[in-house]
């Protein structure tokens, strides 16, 4: 495949980073007005690519003071050579996980000695981003966090063609046949640590939402579910939303939770087997007036960054991203120090439990 051409954006990522190796740490850098007139680019075209320079702790911006660089620049524009960068390739949308892979990038970029993190976003028309090449090559490897469970053909040719220019380590599916590292949350083990929880808490019917599309980690949770239950004597009642890819999950699973609770519970909880949209559930809840935990006990396997901060907090088996993150930059790590011929690992971390009183112990009701 042809070299591409660089795009506004990535020729002047280069130019401003060559100007940053010129300055000292602490020296004040360019206004925005100042690059858009320097180089002749449009103020999106500034924003992004200030946003990637600060992300890497190449820039810092103090509120009413402008642009400084930081001690992260060297001499040549370049980091330290100590300092490997990775790509970290993410969808352009609103999550609570990718503010934590981004807050866990700026955290590695501002201390870690080895790793320095580049964020770059892609549209999440494509479940793989396509056409990165250029900023590839520049770097020590890629992680990528699909847009969607469900690739196409261009999907993957595009992550064949990268494992043949770096080290290429996907987020939450293995990849049988092609070059390309794995690392994600072990499925079974949250789905058994979440029934577990609810189990020694008293609950033995439990309803199990399933509120996004079914990828291959939802349905390796639901077995998780299932499987686990059958082990401890427990009901489960599924509560499956029907959710396709491109859908509002949170608006869909809202109207399907609020059919339930119009209904009545049969369920004493009520456990989450995905992210952000258990949202809806818990807005179907404020709306009926059911009361968590006291009328209804509920535990999540999310992000746990999106579930501390909501109405109520709720019991999280934590997706750890910030662990998968780190996981993933040791992995590109092994496999650049290896042949091109290196066989693909496959990482699942078995993560905890945090508790937040969204679980009500009915164990001693009659």
């Amino acid at each position: 495949m042809p070299e591409i051409t660089l795009n506004k954006a990535e020729a002047l990522y280069a130019q401003l980073r060559q100007e940053i190796g010129k300055r000292k740490p602490g020296e004040r850098f360019f206004s925005v007005r100042g690059i858009m007139k320097r180089y002749a680019v449009s103020q999106s075209v500034v924003d992004r690519t200030l946003l990637l320079l600060r992300t890497e702790g190449l820039l810092t911006s103090t509120p009413g003071s402008g642009l400084f660089v930081s001690a992260s620049g060297s001499e040549d524009g370049e980091l330290s050579e100590t300092r490997k960068e990775v790509l970290l390739l993410v969808p352009r949308w609103p999550s609570a996980d990718i503010d934590e892979l981004n807050e866990k990038a700026q955290a590695v970029n501002a201390s870690d000695p080895e790793w320095c993190v580049r964020v770059d976003y892609f549209d999440y028309v494509h479940a793989i981003p396509h056409n990165f090449d250029s900023a590839l090559r520049r770097s020590a490897g890629v992680v990528i966090r699909s847009a969607s469970g469900n690739f196409q053909q261009a999907d993957l040719n595009a992550l064949s063609h990268y494992s043949t220019i770096r080290p290429t380590v996907l987020f939450g599916r293995s990849m049988e046949g092609l070059q390309i590292g794995c690392v994600g949350l072990d499925n079974y083990f949250a789905a058994g640590l979440a029934v577990h929880h609810l189990a020694i808490h008293g609950h033995r019917r439990i309803g199990l939402l399933i509120s996004e599309p079914h990828t291959r980690g939802i349905r390796e949770r639901v077995r998780g579910v299932l499987g686990a239950a059958r082990l401890h004597g427990i009901q489960i009642d599924v509560i499956d939303c029907n959710v396709i890819s491109g859908e509002v999950a949170t608006a869909k699973t809202y109207n399907r939770f609020l059919e339930v609770l119009k209904a009545g519970l049969a369920f004493t909880a009520l456990l989450g087997i995905s992210g952000e949209s258990i949202q809806g559930a818990i807005n179907a809840c404020h709306n009926r007036k059911v009361r968590i935990p006291e009328e209804l006990s509920v535990v999540a396997i999310a992000c746990e960054r999106m579930t501390e901060i909501g109405s109520p907090p709720l019991n999280t088996v934590a997706a750890d991203l910030s662990g998968q993150l780190e996981a993933a930059l040791a992995m590109i790590g092994r496999m650049a120090a290896t042949s091109r011929n290196h066989t693909p690992e496959e990482v699942y971390l078995q993560t905890g439990l945090i508790e937040h009183g969204s679980v009500l112990d009915i164990s001693s009701n009659k």
